[in-house]
């Protein structure tokens, strides 16, 4: 089963929508990301991941997310 979370992401450039990409990557089979979309016109990231892997929850991503150093919160 997927869950889907979006995050308002603070994004002023291209370089700040790569950085995001570059952590949601990096991170994507730990994590078990199964899609997502990063939208630098909405400041927000749409991203679905598999949460009955058990092994990750919204905490975790919202963790790794944050080490871009971007603002980033949770909107639902």
């Amino acid at each position: 089963m997927s869950k889907t979370l979006i995050f308002d992401c603070k994004m002023s450039c291209g370089g700040c929508s790569s950085a995001v990409e570059r952590v949601i990557t990096k991170n994507q089979e730990k994590l078990h990301i199964i899609n997502f979309n990063i939208s630098l016109e909405k400041q927000e990231l749409v991203l679905e991941y598999d949460d009955l892997a058990g092994d990750v929850d919204d905490n975790l991503i919202f963790e790794k997310l944050k080490k871009t150093g971007k603002v980033v919160a949770l909107r639902s």
